[in-house]
C-alpha cells in the first residue's frame, strides 16, 4: 500500500520528484491505490455534480418566459446520502487491514453500497433537474454567445475550479510546512474545487440566454 503521505519510499529523487508535482495539481494521487482511490474519485463526482446541478438549478432558466420553481436544497440533500456513504467507504478503505477477512468484506459491501446510492441518487438529480426545465420556451432558443455556451463554460469551470483547489491545497500544505497529510490535502482540494464551480457558473447561467423575448 502507498503511504498516506503519498511519497513511494526507494524511488528515485527525480521520480519522487515528478510524483509529487503531479499530486499537488491533483492531490487524489496521494490517496492510497485501489479502493481507496477509488472512493475518493467517486466522492469527488459527487460534490462536482450536486455544485453544477445547484448552480443549474438556481440561476439556469432565469429569462424563461414561465414561471419556474426551483428544487431549492432537494439536490444537495438528494446526493448527501451517497456523498456521506462514500466518505465512509474512503475512510474505511484508507483503514483498510487486509488481513482482516470480516473487515475487508464489511468494506467492499460498503464501497458497493455507496457506489449504487450514487449511481441512483445522480439519475435522480438528472431527472428532476430536467422534468423541472420542461416547456418553460415555447420558442426556440435565441444565439447563445460562446462564453456563455454551458456546453463550452462548464467544462472550463471545472478546469478552473479543480486548477484553484490544487492551488489552494497547496498552499495551505505550505503554511503547514508539509506536514499536511495526503487525506487532509484532498479534503482541501475537492472542497475548494466545488465551492469554485459554482461560484464561477452562477454569473454565467444567469447571463446565458434560454428563451427569446416574447413579442408582444
Amino acid at each position: 500500500m502507498i503511504p498516506l503521505d503519498g511519497r513511494l519510499p526507494g524511488t528515485p529523487g527525480s521520480t519522487r520528484r515528478r510524483l509529487d508535482r503531479t499530486a499537488a495539481l491533483w492531490p487524489v494521487r496521494r490517496v492510497p491505490r485501489g479502493a481507496a482511490r477509488t472512493a475518493a474519485y467517486g466522492l469527488a463526482w459527487l460534490l462536482l455534480e450536486a455544485a453544477v446541478m445547484e448552480a443549474f438549478d438556481l440561476f439556469y432558466w432565469s429569462d424563461s418566459n414561465a414561471p419556474r420553481h426551483t428544487t431549492g436544497l432537494l439536490v444537495p440533500v438528494l446526493l448527501t446520502v451517497p456523498a456521506l456513504l462514500m466518505t465512509a467507504a474512503l475512510a474505511s478503505a484508507v483503514r483498510l487491514d487486509t488481513s482482516d477477512r470480516r473487515r475487508h468484506l464489511l468494506g467492499r459491501a460498503l464501497s458497493t453500497l455507496a457506489w449504487a446510492a450514487a449511481v441512483t441518487a445522480s439519475l435522480m438529480a438528472l431527472l428532476m433537474l430536467f422534468i423541472g426545465a420542461a416547456d418553460l420556451c415555447e420558442m426556440t432558443a435565441p444565439p447563445v454567445p460562446a462564453h456563455l455556451e454551458p456546453a463550452l463554460m462548464v467544462p472550463a469551470c471545472l478546469v478552473a475550479a479543480l486548477a484553484l483547489g490544487a492551488a489552494v491545497g497547496s498552499a495551505a500544505s505550505a503554511l503547514s510546512r508539509h506536514r499536511m497529510g495526503a487525506m487532509a490535502h484532498y479534503a482541501v482540494w475537492i472542497a475548494t474545487a466545488a465551492v469554485s464551480v459554482f461560484l464561477l457558473l452562477a454569473p454565467i447561467l444567469r447571463a446565458s440566454p434560454t428563451c427569446r423575448p416574447v413579442v408582444p
